[in-house]
């Protein structure tokens, strides 16, 4: 599957990774949320080892300023990937700080970084959609791309019609209010019982 997306649409594999609570919310706009248990963290970190690159919008940075390594899984850590329009990512984030070579793709100037550990890419604002984000991402060599959040960004690449996996980690964490958990509908290839949490695996169908 990934070699046909690779060949013909000339752009990686999209998968979504997301956690969500009992009530299919996916957290609140201006608060960090544990959903899930340590098992299921492990089971987020192993799925991170098998993909080239891993991809947030700067939202998540700013709010969750995660490192997106793989340190409890097997292999090595994906190329991280900011998704950041406006150039808001702060130049002392941990996902700049840490690691090599991470992607900011952006509509404006870089903002002065250490270039060793920064790529920054400007697309105008009007070649600005996904397919054209996701075939520059491709062009840098990354044939497989773990989209980890936040939720309103996944959202807007479903309605677009480009991913084609998911990995949703349910919990019971009682949240019922704040932004939604995504949804997709498609063909369910992997269901595991982590503890109390539950890890679904589900295949875009193909037209």
């Amino acid at each position: 599957k990934k070699f046909k997306i690779n060949h013909f649409q000339k752009r990686p594999l999209i998968a979504l990774k997301w956690a969500q609570s009992k009530y299919r919310y996916a957290g609140l706009r201006d608060q960090s949320i544990w959903f899930t248990n340590q098992y299921s963290r492990v089971k987020a970190h192993q799925l991170r080892g098998q993909f080239e690159g891993i991809m947030i919008g700067v939202n998540s940075v700013i709010l969750d300023n995660p490192k997106l390594d793989n340190r409890l899984g097997i292999g090595p850590s994906p190329r991280k990937i900011i998704i950041d329009p406006r150039a808001r990512v702060p130049v002392d984030s941990q996902m700049l700080s840490y690691g090599e070579n991470t992607i900011v793709i952006s509509k404006v100037r870089a903002k002065t970084t250490d270039s060793s550990r920064c790529k920054w890419i400007q697309i105008s604002d009007d070649s600005w959609n996904w397919n054209t984000i996701f075939r520059r991402i491709f062009q840098e060599g990354i044939t497989s791309v773990l989209v980890e959040g936040g939720p309103t960004l996944q959202t807007t690449i479903i309605k677009e019609g480009l991913w084609d996996e998911a990995h949703v980690l349910s919990s019971k964490h009682p949240l019922q209010h704040g932004i939604r958990a995504p949804k997709v509908e498609g063909r369910r290839l992997d269901h595991v019982t982590l503890a109390d949490d539950e890890y679904y695996h589900i295949a875009k169908e193909e037209v």
